[in-house]
């Protein structure tokens, strides 16, 4: 049996927990080449992944870039909210505008039906 089948079949024994503490001391580039080197398999690969995934979004940049992205949604709500407020003053503008021009029909028919007579 090999080296890699041997600690494969090891790590494949291992608990949750004490996976996790094995992973605890790798570093992210230490669990990648275990993964390229198939030194953990299924059901163990998958919560591997999911660490590692975890690990590499835990960096500092990454949660900066992740404040960042809320902040930026959040301010992007507030813009939709500010245009939707802009949206209804436009349409009351709007009906104003149409009755002060339909106003102005009238009493230009009106003027005209009263010349007439």
């Amino acid at each position: 049996m090999s080296v890699n089948h041997e600690l494969s079949a090891t790590l494949g024994r291992l608990t949750e927990r004490e996976l996790e503490a094995v992973l605890q001391r790798l570093t992210a580039e230490e669990i990648e080449a275990g993964i390229a080197m198939g030194v953990w398999s299924e059901p163990k690969l998958a919560l591997v992944k999911r660490y590692l995934d975890q690990m590499k979004l835990d960096q500092p940049g990454v949660v900066q870039a992740q404040k960042v992205g809320r902040s930026a949604m959040g301010l992007a709500w507030a813009a939709a909210n500010m245009a939707k407020g802009a949206n209804t003053t436009a349409l009351v503008a709007l009906i104003i505008a149409a009755g002060a021009m339909l106003a102005a029909v009238l009493s230009t028919v009106i003027a005209v039906v009263a010349l007439r007579h």
